[in-house]
C-alpha cells in the first residue's frame, strides 16, 4: 500500500466517526477535469474516475471560494450532483463537498455521502480540518496527473 492511500484510509476511518456516511470519494481537481483517487466502494465510484470540471454554481461556492457544501435534501442533491440514478440505488439523499486546500488552492474534495437529512447537525469545522490532512499526499497525486 502507498503512503497516500493509508493517508485517504485514515482520513476515512476518522470522518466516519466524526461525521458517518455511507460513502465517501477524494476527488483531485487540476484545471480541466476531476479525478477519484479514493473511494470507499469500488463498485459503484472505482478509483481513477475522471470527469470534466463544470464551472457551475457548485464549483463556484466549493472550488473558487473554497467553501464546503452542506446538502440535506435528495431534490438539492440532484440539482447539484449528476449521479441522482445512483444515489437513489443507493439510497442517498445527503452530501457533503469538502474542499481540500495547499498553499491557498483548491487542489480537491472529500465527498461525503448519506442518507437525506443525515447532515444537519455536524461539526462542519472539525471535518474541515480533518479533511486538511490528505492535503500533501493530494497535491502529489496530483502532480503525478499533470505529468
Amino acid at each position: 500500500m502507498t503512503e497516500a492511500y493509508l493517508s485517504f484510509e485514515s482520513t476515512q476511518q476518522q470522518l466516519k466517526r466524526a461525521v458517518g456516511f455511507k460513502l465517501m470519494t477524494i476527488m483531485c481537481l487540476t484545471n480541466s477535469q476531476a479525478c477519484r483517487c479514493y473511494t470507499s466502494d469500488t463498485e459503484h465510484y472505482p478509483v481513477s474516475g475522471v470527469k470534466p470540471l463544470e464551472f457551475d454554481d457548485w464549483h463556484q461556492h466549493v472550488v473558487v471560494e473554497a467553501t464546503p457544501f452542506v446538502c440535506n435534501e435528495r431534490a438539492l442533491l440532484d440539482k447539484h450532483l449528476k449521479d441522482s440514478d445512483l444515489f437513489e440505488r443507493l439510497e442517498l439523499g445527503s452530501a457533503i463537498n469538502l474542499p481540500v486546500m495547499f498553499q491557498d488552492e483548491v487542489i480537491g474534495t472529500i465527498n461525503l455521502l448519506d442518507e437525506e437529512g443525515a447532515y444537519f447537525s455536524i461539526d462542519l469545522p472539525n471535518a474541515m480540518e480533518v479533511a486538511q490532512q490528505v492535503a500533501p499526499d493530494l497535491m502529489a497525486f496530483r502532480r503525478a496527473l499533470e505529468k
